[in-house]
């Protein structure tokens, strides 16, 4: 489903990394849960939704970037990322 919305799916030392076009707007629940080897995530400003357990158990998940636009973070979007040591959530988040 997001195979036209990708920018980039690289691997770098056996890591995932994706970027997503700017058209992409929700990231439904369970989208990538369990991708093994997801190591970083750049959201585009055109994502408002983060859908429950979207990134669930993506154990080698280190960074991820949420969008400015984002008013909806699914719970446990991020359950058991025990890797995830940086995660940059806009102040707007927080006052929407």
């Amino acid at each position: 489903a997001f195979k036209e919305l990708l920018v980039s799916n690289t691997y770098t030392n056996g890591k995932g990394i994706i970027r997503f076009d700017a058209d992409l707007t929700e990231i439904l629940n369970n989208a990538f849960a369990a991708q093994g080897t997801l190591a970083s995530v750049t959201m585009p400003n055109s994502v408002t939704t983060i859908g429950i357990h979207a990134f669930n158990s993506c154990v080698k998940l280190e960074s991820i970037t949420l969008s400015n636009s984002l008013t909806t973070l699914g719970n446990d979007a991020f359950f058991n990322c025990s890797s995830l040591t940086s995660i940059t959530i806009p102040s707007s988040y927080f006052t929407s």
